[in-house]
């Protein structure tokens, strides 16, 4: 069984179409409209990416993710901006279900090993 994870990218608070880090365009004003319409089509999960996050080294749309979260029932895997443990740390405590750190491994391998020992390597993704 193959299973697609719809994703969404936020930036300035709309979902945007990146390709290789380029944004294509705005597709929708509402990220959280967005996130019940792939829960409606019955999605699975869900990958969100904070591109504001990912250019800035923290998490800049928190307040969009947080009300994706509470809105659908569905794992959601979180991108952009995790750069430090306490960082991953907060993602989890917002309600997460994995989370990326791909400039973390890169940038602090300490970091990213204090990371995967202590929430495992199920919940991180490189």
């Amino acid at each position: 069984m193959l299973l697609v994870i719809p994703a969404i990218e936020i930036k300035g608070g709309r979902c945007v179409q990146m390709v290789q880090g380029i944004e294509g365009f705005t597709y929708s004003d509402d990220p959280v409209e967005m996130a019940k319409l792939w829960r409606r089509e019955n999605a699975k999960s869900l990958h969100v990416t904070d591109v504001d996050g990912a250019l800035a080294g923290h998490l800049v749309n928190v307040d969009v993710i947080k009300r994706i979260v509470e809105t659908v029932d569905i794992p959601i895997q979180l991108g952009g901006g995790l750069r430090t443990f306490d960082d991953v740390k907060f993602a989890f405590d917002l309600g997460m279900y994995r989370v990326l750190v791909s400039t973390m491994i890169i940038e602090q391998p300490d970091e990213a090993k204090r990371v995967l020992e202590k929430f495992g390597a199920s919940k991180i993704v490189l």
